[in-house]
Formats: structure tokens, C-alpha cells, sequence
């Protein structure tokens, strides 16, 4: 695995100092015990998927709400589209699995010494640690409907909400123009 130099080079409060901060060598272990790097690609890949399922149903509301003489044709649609693929597109590739793991890599050394990474890799690559790393999906598939339903309630209530403080300001009169 490539390491990718952190995206900031502002300086960062160090909470471990440098000669007890764990090594890159170190973190790589503990990331790859932990699994994050796959982790991470997963993620890289669903991103799209989801924003792209929200995008579209979001466009499907808003055609639904245009008067019929507003609607945009079908070769508008499909231009429209073909956009928003385009724009998916180029945002999987903004933040690469390299730069992530060199960013991730730098914050975790700032908060972790040698003995606590190798107390993790310890961990993590015990029977135990396993356990925990093969349990995390199933325990997120049992969580993120629950998470989804909530995100979704909260959505719904904030929208009809907004819309609600947004045809109030709409009805209000437009204020006297100054005569000063």
C-alpha cells in the first residue's frame, strides 16, 4: 500500500509527542489487522450509489411539482442524467484509498504511542479481535435501516417544515419601496 502524504499541511497539535508516536509501519499493520482499507474502498463505492439514489429521487419530486407545460422532455432528462453520472463519476476519484490511509495513517500517530498500536495489532489479530471484525457487518445490516428510518423521518419532518416556513414568505407582502 502506497502512502499518500496528509492533504493539510497546516501544523496540528500533537497529543503524542513524536519520539512515542506510533510508526507508519505500525499503523499500516493496525489498519490492515483492522480491515479499514477494504472498509474504506466499500464505503468509496456505496457513496456514489447513495447520493445517486437521492439525487434521482430528489429529480423525480421536482418534475412532479413542475406544472405540465414546465416538464423537461425526454432528451432533457437523459442530458440531465448523462450529467449526473458524469459528476458521480469524477467524485469517486476526488479522494483516492491512498490518500485516505496517509491522512488516516497521520491522525491516528498523533493520538496513539508504539505500545498502544501494538497492543491493537494484539488485539485485532487475536481470535477475540476477529470476532469483532467479522461481526461489524452483521451488526451494520442490523443498524443502518434503523439509522436510515430515522434519517428519513428527520428528513421528511425538516422538508415539511421548510416548506411550510418557505409559503409563508412567499405570502408575505412585499414591503413599501423607501421614499427617502
Amino acid at each position: 500500500m502506497a502512502q499518500a502524504q496528509p492533504a493539510s499541511t497546516a501544523p496540528v497539535a500533537t497529543a503524542i509527542p513524536a519520539d512515542q508516536q506510533a510508526t507508519k509501519e505500525q499503523m499500516a499493520q493496525l489498519l490492515k489487522e483492522m480491515r479499514l482499507d477494504g472498509e474504506m474502498q466499500e464505503t468509496l463505492q456505496a457513496i456514489p450509489k447513495m447520493i445517486q439514489d437521492q439525487v434521482r429521487t430528489q429529480m423525480s419530486d421536482m418534475y412532479a411539482n413542475l406544472p405540465d407545460d414546465a416538464q423537461p422532455t425526454a432528451e432533457q432528462k437523459a442530458k440531465l442524467n448523462d450529467l449526473l453520472n458524469k459528476y458521480l463519476d469524477r467524485a469517486t476519484h476526488l479522494y483516492s484509498i491512498d490518500e485516505m490511509m496517509g491522512d488516516i495513517i497521520g491522525v491516528y500517530q498523533r493520538h496513539m504511542t508504539r505500545a498502544d498500536v501494538d497492543a491493537y495489532i494484539a488485539f485485532y489479530s487475536s481470535p477475540a479481535g476477529q470476532h469483532l471484525l467479522d461481526s461489524r457487518s452483521k451488526i451494520m445490516e442490523e443498524y443502518m435501516p434503523l439509522v436510515m428510518k430515522r434519517v428519513e423521518t428527520g428528513s421528511a419532518e425538516l422538508s415539511g417544515a421548510m416548506a411550510k416556513d418557505a409559503q409563508a414568505i412567499a405570502k408575505t407582502p412585499a414591503a413599501a419601496p423607501s421614499t427617502r
